[in-house]
Formats: C-alpha cells, sequence, structure tokens
C-alpha cells in the first residue's frame, strides 16, 4: 500500500476520480488491516508497576462506648506491608493531607507520572485537596525545606 495512512474514504474517492466505480464498503472490505501491537494484560501492567503503587482505605471503628473511630491506613503492593496508619476520632482534610505527608517524606514517594516527582507529597496533597484535582504552581512555594512538609497550610484561593 502507498500510503498506510489513507482509509477507505480517501481511497474511495481517489478511485472514483479515476473512473473506477466501486462502493466505499467494497474497498474497505479490500482493504489491508493494519495489526495493532497486543496491549499487556493487566496482571502484566499490575507486574511491571508493582514497586510503584499503593493503596489507601479510610474506614470507621465502632468503639465498646458506641464512640467511632477512623482508621486511615496506606499499604504497599510491592512487599504487601502497612507502610503507614493513623486513627482519630474527629478526621479533617488536613489531617488526611498530613497523614499522606507521613506516609510518603522526601525521597519515599512512589515514582507517579506529572508533578508528583516535582512536588513534596504534603504540597501536593494540598494542591489536590483545594483545587479539585488540578495541581498548581502554588503548592511548589507552600514546602520550602523538610519542615514544610508537617505545617505547609493551603494558600487562600479566591
Amino acid at each position: 500500500m502507498a500510503n498506510p495512512l489513507w482509509g477507505a474514504p480517501r481511497i474511495h474517492g481517489e478511485l472514483l476520480k479515476l473512473g473506477i466505480e466501486v462502493s466505499q464498503a467494497t474497498v474497505a472490505k479490500y482493504m489491508v488491516r493494519q495489526r495493532k501491537p497486543p496491549s499487556q494484560t493487566w496482571r502484566a501492567f499490575l507486574n511491571n508497576h508493582v514497586s510503584q503503587l499503593a493503596s489507601t482505605d479510610f474506614f470507621v471503628v465502632p468503639t465498646a462506648t458506641f464512640r467511632l473511630l477512623f482508621v486511615f491506613i496506606v499499604l504497599a503492593h510491592e512487599r504487601r506491608r502497612v507502610v503507614h496508619f493513623n486513627i482519630s476520632t474527629h478526621p479533617t482534610s488536613e489531617w488526611v493531607a498530613q497523614q499522606i505527608a507521613e506516609a510518603f517524606p522526601w525521597g519515599q514517594c512512589p515514582s507517579l507520572p506529572g508533578c508528583m516527582t516535582e512536588l513534596p507529597p504534603a504540597a501536593y496533597a494540598f494542591d489536590l485537596l483545594y483545587s479539585n484535582g488540578a495541581p498548581s504552581a502554588s503548592a511548589a512555594g507552600q514546602a520550602e525545606g523538610a519542615a514544610a512538609t508537617a505545617s505547609c497550610r493551603p494558600s487562600p484561593r479566591a
């Protein structure tokens, strides 16, 4: 085939210009189909990226005195180990962001694409909480130094 990017409509139009009367469906029927390379399976994807995966869970545990305790846990998939957990009676978004920062301190973050490798975890978590999932440059200025992961606060948004 001279140009593999040409589809049936384009070839059909060129054949009509040459005076060959054939339907577009017939052209499509006899075109050589390009084979796409097979994509990896879900299991292969997980095996390839298991060192970069971590899971979080947030669940409620009732006590004997009928109080509720909120448990936040982070699990690493590579070794099936608990990376971090904490319990609170009144969790807030800031508390959850702090737990993420404590679970993945400087240099221990999973290597994720995008700004997770450029920003410290606390700045990324605060940025996600206050910008509806769109990271911004403000998070980079929130974390100057290692102590900033424990004390950074979101910038006021207009």
